[in-house]
């Protein structure tokens, strides 16, 4: 296992985000994050490991235009998928992974 990461929306304007992880999950977030900054590809991925050891896709990229940032809705509103081109693009790709 990679590493266990829970990542917590804010509920709303003016509320708390959280990302917990065990040592392994918050080293391998790291290194994707770092790797998206300076990829080609301006986009990265890794495995990680829910608290129930359950695998899943965390895709990293900062391709994203002002336009993108204005139409996106914000990250507590759960009902709408990120509408960033780079993501729509990864998931024709790969396969609709969680956008």
């Amino acid at each position: 296992m990679k590493g266990r990461i829970q990542i917590y929306p804010p509920e709303g304007p003016g509320k708390t985000a959280y990302i917990i992880g065990d040592r392994a999950g918050l080293k391998e977030l790291a290194r994707v994050v770092n790797d998206a900054l300076f990829s080609a590809a301006k986009l990265e991925t890794t495995k990680l490991h829910s608290s129930d050891g359950h695998e899943y896709t965390c895709v990293v990229t900062h391709d994203i235009s002002e336009d993108e940032w204005q139409i996106n809705e914000p990250n507590y509103k759960k009902d709408k998928p990120a509408n960033v081109e780079i993501i729509k693009t990864f998931n024709e790709i790969y396969g609709k992974v969680r956008s």
